[in-house]
């Protein structure tokens, strides 16, 4: 009876119970949850975006490497990305020697990366 297994699933049962009997609770609960989870979001992406407005105009391959250094758990490729994505920086493969990111964060503040 002490299986690690089947507390889970008394867990599990529990929930599904309470949808069941009290909805409304239930519902309040999750509105809650995904209300905080957006506002964190938000957050997080208000710190980036003030972060990048602390970098140079344009940067190398290896200056955005070393600005990342630990600060961001994903790869540099999801990074990458993601920083296309909010329109935050580009890529621009004639700038410079080997192509340089041109980062849109600098002298926007908060108007940077409105999404």
């Amino acid at each position: 009876m002490n299986n690690p297994k089947h507390k889970e699933f008394e867990l599990t049962r529990r929930r599904q119970k309470a949808w069941r009997e009290r909805r409304e609770h239930m519902e309040g609960i999750r509105q809650r949850a995904v209300a905080r989870a957006a506002q964190v979001r938000r957050d997080n992406h208000a710190a980036l975006i003030s972060r990048l407005a602390t970098l140079p105009a344009m940067l190398t391959k290896d200056e955005l490497l070393a600005f990342l250094d630990g600060k961001y758990t994903g790869t540099y490729e999801s990074f990458c990305h993601r920083l296309r994505r909010h329109k935050l920086m580009t890529y621009d493969p004639f700038l410079g020697e080997f192509g340089a990111w041109v980062n849109h964060c600098v002298d926007k503040g908060d108007d940077a990366g409105k999404v």
